[in-house]
């Protein structure tokens, strides 16, 4: 039986469609009452975007994924590969990005670290490169920035998403494959295309995980400070840390902690 509350679906955008308008879509396909999305894509770039349904929309406010991108840019002014590589270098770590005018977000200087940032083709003044960033990254600014760095301009001309976390876009399916499934399940009872389709909330998150004893899950959900006695295992964190909380192997909640793994050992069982 499918399981429509605790569901994720990974689209691959089309462009000239915002963000908004394919949640919206895939609720309407899916017959659900909610539907968000993780990430949010301007209106003319592609590629992956995880759309949660009704109660899986709950982990929005705790997953800041970095993400993985295909860009070209296209350089005001030719310039030489090798200084190119080295602009690249120079916006590999931790950078200063000011968000674009036509963002939402108020437009502040921000620390923001890029993972990985490096060539894959130059034809001319067009690049065409692959970037691992922080969330909250703007692809746009970055290309801006470098070109400004080069002393040609530069700017985005197109933009697609390969990774989310840990999910790739070799999972993500066009909206016309989850409108298939759709008629399938809800016009002939099959379930199988739709199967693939949905996924479990748990693939997305990828943040330390604490596993709670199943007798104390209710405690939990009520509000109360875990304890010790309540752990059955956890990864290591650190102090002041967003983890996920699971149960034989289900997400039910996220927490932030007050100290450091190490330190469970020195507190007496309650």
């Amino acid at each position: 039986m499918l399981d429509f509350e605790r569901s994720v679906v990974f689209v691959d955008k089309p462009p000239k469609i915002s963000s908004h308008q394919v949640s919206e879509i895939v609720k309407r396909l899916l017959k659900q009452k909610k539907a968000g999305h993780l990430g949010t894509l301007d209106p003319n770039v592609t590629g992956l975007l995880i759309v949660t349904l009704n109660k899986s929309t709950k982990v929005f406010s705790f997953l800041k994924q970095q993400k993985e991108y295909i860009a070209i840019m296209h350089l005001h002014k030719d310039v030489d590969e090798e200084k190119l590589k080295e602009a690249f270098k120079n916006f590999t770590g931790k950078i200063i990005q000011v968000p674009p005018r036509r963002s939402a977000v108020k437009r502040v200087a921000r620390e923001r670290e890029i993972y990985k940032l490096s060539l894959i083709e130059k034809d001319g003044k067009d690049v065409l490169f692959d970037v691992e960033c922080q969330a909250g990254t703007y692809i746009r600014k970055l290309c801006s920035d470098i070109g400004n760095y080069l002393k040609v301009g530069a700017h985005l001309v197109e933009l697609r998403r390969i990774k989310q976390g840990k999910v790739t876009i070799e999972k993500a399916v066009k909206l016309q494959e989850i409108e298939d499934a759709s008629y399938f399940y809800f016009n002939e009872g099959k379930e199988e295309m739709l199967s693939k389709i949905l996924h479990p909330v748990e693939e997305i998150v990828d943040l330390k995980k604490i596993e709670v004893k199943e007798g104390f899950v209710q405690r939990i959900r009520n509000g109360l400070q875990i304890k010790k006695s309540w752990i059955k295992n956890c990864e290591d964190f650190d102090k002041d840390e967003v983890v996920a909380l699971f149960s034989n192997k289900k997400l039910i909640g996220f927490a932030k902690t007050i100290f450091k793994k190490e330190e469970l050992k020195n507190l007496e069982e309650e």
